[in-house]
């Protein structure tokens, strides 16, 4: 972390946590687009006025795309499988659900239409739903905490971060919900240990950010 940031205020914690956060969420398996989005965000925190190189604006604008393009609209699709499972759970009947990728596959037919992209099923499937899995639970985190049914801007999310401990808190219901309800998923979490919010990242699903095919510490 470098020494202007660490001169900024305390808050700047919670700040670096959400920024971590969405980084998270909108590349979980592309590790460079993560370091570059949290050098784009730094650069606007140290200094507000300056205006940005293309390559910073350009990582902004692509975290921003991924996130609501892609990590949210999945988010949908696995809040329907969960909900699948909650409900046959409390009747009493999860052994009659169906099995966790026939199930994906009839939300994902059921919300696709409506998706803001990729709205054929399969494209789904390939582009929205296939490369979103790492983060589902942190995408529902976000979901329900810091949308409010809009698809707000990243940069006034990070700078007004008090969505980000309720997010994670959630994120970790979701982890544990989505583990039961899809088979397989190998979800990300988040490790921030200079942060004074670390502790709401380690309460999140004990797995590990994938890169190059091996699993790492996101502060690696």
């Amino acid at each position: 972390m470098s020494e202007r940031l660490l001169a900024l205020p305390a808050l700047m914690n919670d700040r670096e946590s959400a920024m971590i956060y969405l980084a998270a969420l909108a590349f979980p398996k592309a590790r460079g687009e993560f370091e570059l989005f949290c050098e784009s965000v730094r650069l606007c925190a140290t200094n507000p006025t300056r205006k940005l190189d293309k390559k910073y604006v350009s990582s902004i604008n692509r975290a921003t795309k991924a996130i609501y393009e892609l990590r949210v609209p999945a988010a949908m699709v696995a809040n329907m499988v969960e909900m699948r499972v909650v409900r046959a759970i409390s009747a009493g009947t999860a052994i009659q659900i169906d099995t966790a990728l026939d199930t994906v596959q009839k939300a994902i037919k059921h919300y696709a239409p409506r998706a803001p992209k990729y709205r054929h099923h399969r494209d789904f499937r390939r582009h929205v739903w296939d490369t979103s899995t790492a983060v589902l639970h942190l995408a529902l985190g976000f979901g329900h905490h810091a949308l409010n049914g809009e698809p707000l801007p990243l940069l006034p999310l990070i700078a007004n971060p008090h969505w980000v401990e309720a997010a994670v808190r959630n994120a970790k219901f979701h982890g544990g919900m989505l583990a039961k309800s899809i088979d397989g998923l190998e979800l990300v979490t988040l490790c921030n240990e200079d942060n004074l919010t670390a502790d709401m990242f380690a309460q999140l699903p004990d797995v590990r950010y994938r890169r190059s095919g091996k699993w790492g510490d996101l502060t690696d």
